[in-house]
């Protein structure tokens, strides 16, 4: 057993009912010292058990709370004697709500995460048994969140287990929902994340089009929570001009006007239609950046790239790939409008993540997206529809103050773009709701 202890004091004024307590029956001042002392039997992978300076900023936002107040006239003390026991256990719930809520770190939650292998979610067989064991293994009890990648995939395996672990499924994109399936494929994926959806106890959604997908399994309402992604708090872009870009917003005297999208080249994100409707658009000068896994759909990508070469838009189109978070950043704050013509989506984290930035948005109404845009900071289109998407895309390349006006609304936007720490309070009440049941 590995152990961490943290101290804190704080200082309180009270009084105490009843004879046994003697002249602290009468207002007093009471000083204490706090120990904290934390346990796991195994180290984490960074060879800790919990991070010891969130730890004590922990305790001492708990013990902020208490400190120099009189307790007496606190509403949530009334009719109890705040005892030194008692207020050790104040202190221990009020540490453990900040545990919940993800304030010291997923492995003070007790957070352990188990890859599986990379065929799911059409897992070979090597893969299912791989999984079997690795659920198999977990204690009675535990509570265990399953990707719905992996979880529809092996529904006899969770039907399996689901008696003896709290199992929550974590659904993004239903599997019988993605972009280009046959009919038989789909039916097929969607029998078998049906089965292993109705066996978890919650199951934890990202967009409301996901929900009523689960509602349509025959899920109840009340065991379906949805928690939308959240956003980091990041600067806004400078766009093509830089940092000392004003109000004209990509005047065309400037150099070409930087479009990004950000999206893995798939059958469902639409990039045949965006590259078809920027072939259309000679008005201006324009550069697309393409950021997403050139890997994923090898075939969708094979014709895309033959398609940029027939229509000579090699030069202007770059397909970077995969790219890490530093590199994302940097094109993210040269941009000057997002654009993304998807089929298909649960929520729409890209066009968030260009929100956050202050980018305004050529994109579907699809998913959350248009909650996330509103009618301020961008143009949205049916998806599919290759003429309205053009029509949107060519008025905002060519119209500066039309940009000046959807960027502006893109800054207030980002205002009320959900943050993680939303989404990691709404994640700990759900799991917290799973585990006292």
């Amino acid at each position: 057993m590995y152990t961490v202890s943290v101290r804190g004091h704080m200082m309180i004024a009270h009084s105490l009912r009843g004879s046994v307590f003697g002249p602290a029956q009468q207002l007093h001042g009471a000083t204490y010292v706090v120990d904290v002392e934390l346990r796991k039997p195994d180290l984490d992978p960074d060879g800790i058990i919990v991070d010891i300076a969130r730890a004590t900023d922990a305790l001492h936002a708990v013990l902020a709370g208490l400190s120099y107040r009189n307790l007496d006239e606190d509403p949530a003390f009334q009719g109890r004697n705040t005892t030194t026991e008692f207020l050790a256990r104040v202190v221990f719930d009020r540490l453990c709500e900040a545990m919940k809520r993800g304030d010291l770190g997923a492995a003070a939650r007790g957070v352990e995460t188990r890859e599986l292998d990379g065929t799911f979610p059409r897992p070979t067989a090597a893969a299912l048994a791989a999984a079997a064991r690795v659920l198999a293994a977990l204690p009675d009890g535990a509570t265990v969140v399953i990707d719905g990648l992996a979880l529809g995939a092996m529904p006899e395996q969770i039907e399996r287990e689901a008696c003896r672990l709290r199992i929550v499924a974590l659904v993004h994109l239903p599997l019988g929902c993605e972009v280009g399936l046959d009919a038989e494929t789909a039916a097929h994926l969607r029998g078998a994340e049906r089965r292993a959806i109705v066996a978890a106890r919650l199951v934890i959604v990202t967009g409301r089009s996901t929900a009523a997908v689960v509602e349509g399994y025959g899920i109840a309402r009340n065991r379906i929570v949805t928690i939308e992604p959240g956003t980091e708090r990041v600067p806004l872009a400078c766009g093509s001009r830089g940092p000392q870009r004003d109000s004209r917003a990509g005047d065309p005297r400037d150099g070409p006007l930087q479009l990004l999208c950000v999206a893995t080249l798939n059958r469902g994100k639409g990039h045949a239609i965006l590259f078809r409707a920027l072939a259309s658009i000679t008005e201006r000068r324009w550069r697309l950046t393409c950021a997403g896994s050139l890997t994923r759909d090898p075939p969708t990508v094979q014709r895309l790239c033959g398609q940029l070469q027939s229509d000579g838009l090699d030069d202007r189109i770059v397909l970077t790939g995969e790219l890490d978070a530093p590199g994302l950043d940097a094109l993210y704050d040269r941009a000057d409008l997002f654009v993304l013509p998807t089929l298909h989506e649960t929520y729409g984290m890209a066009v968030a993540e260009a929100l956050a930035r202050g980018v305004p948005v050529v994109s579907t109404r699809t998913g959350a997206i248009p909650e996330l845009v509103g009618d301020d900071a961008g143009i949205l289109v049916p998806p599919g529809d290759e003429k309205a998407f053009t029509d949107a895309l060519r008025a905002i390349i060519t119209d500066p103050g039309l940009r000046t006006r959807l960027a502006a609304g893109a800054r207030r936007r980002r205002d009320r773009l959900p943050s993680w720490e939303d989404a990691v309070r709404k994640m700990s009440e759900a799991l917290g709701s799973v585990s006292e049941k």
